[in-house]
C-alpha cells in the first residue's frame, strides 16, 4: 500500500526551515527538519531516507524536505488537480527524478567541501560516482565533490520513494 495524495501532501507540509545559532548575523545556520507534531509514519520516513550510513544528517533532511514537494508536485501532475484525496500515490519510483536531483546540487565550492566533510561516507559517494562513469579522468575536486552530492541525493530520493511506496500509513497509525 503506498500514501495518498493527502498524505504526501501532508508529509510535504510537516518540514519546517529552523535556525541553529544566530544565522541572520552570520553565526548560525538554517536547517530543515520535521515539525515537533509529526506522526510516527513520517519520522520513519525520515530514517528510511537516511539509509544505515547517516542519521541524523541536515544536507539529507534538506533533500528529503525537497523531495516531498517534487513528488507533491508530480503526483498533481499526474493524477490532476481534481483527483480524489484519497487516490494512491502508486507510482514515485517511475517518475524521472534526474532533475529534481541535479537541481539540488550545490555550486558553492564552500557549501561543497563542507557537505563532504562532514560525513567520511560521502567519499564514497563520489567514488561511486566514478565507478558509474559520471566522471572524466581529468574532473576537478569541484566536479567530483557536485557528482558524488549527486549520487547521494539520488539515493535519498530512491529510499523515500521505496518507503512512501510501501508504507500503510493506517496501520502506522494505529501502532
Amino acid at each position: 500500500m503506498s500514501v495518498t495524495l493527502s498524505q504526501l501532501k501532508d508529509f510535504a507540509g510537516s518540514f519546517e526551515r529552523r535556525e541553529r545559532g544566530n544565522a541572520t548575523s552570520g553565526n548560525g545556520e538554517y536547517f530543515y527538519c520535521l515539525k515537533d507534531n509529526a506522526p510516527d509514519w513520517m519520522r520513519d520516513a525520515c530514517r528510511e531516507a537516511h539509509g544505515a550510513d547517516i542519521l541524523p544528517d541536515d544536507f539529507r533532511y534538506g533533500v528529503i524536505a525537497g523531495a516531498a514537494e517534487f513528488f507533491l508536485e508530480q503526483a498533481t501532475d499526474v493524477l490532476g488537480v481534481d483527483a480524489p484525496v484519497d487516490a494512491p500515490v502508486d507510482f514515485l519510483d517511475e517518475i524521472d527524478q534526474h532533475e529534481f536531483c541535479d537541481g539540488m546540487v550545490d555550486i558553492y565550492t564552500t557549501n561543497l567541501t563542507h557537505w563532504m566533510g562532514s560525513h567520511l561516507s560521502r567519499v564514497g559517494y563520489v567514488n561511486e560516482a566514478q565507478e558509474e562513469g559520471l566522471l572524466r579522468d581529468d574532473a576537478t575536486i569541484e566536479t567530483r565533490m557536485m557528482a558524488g552530492q549527486y549520487m547521494e541525493i539520488r539515493d535519498t530520493v530512491s529510499l523515500l520513494a521505496s518507503f512512501l511506496m510501501d508504507v500503510d500509513v493506517e496501520s502506522e497509525c494505529e501502532a
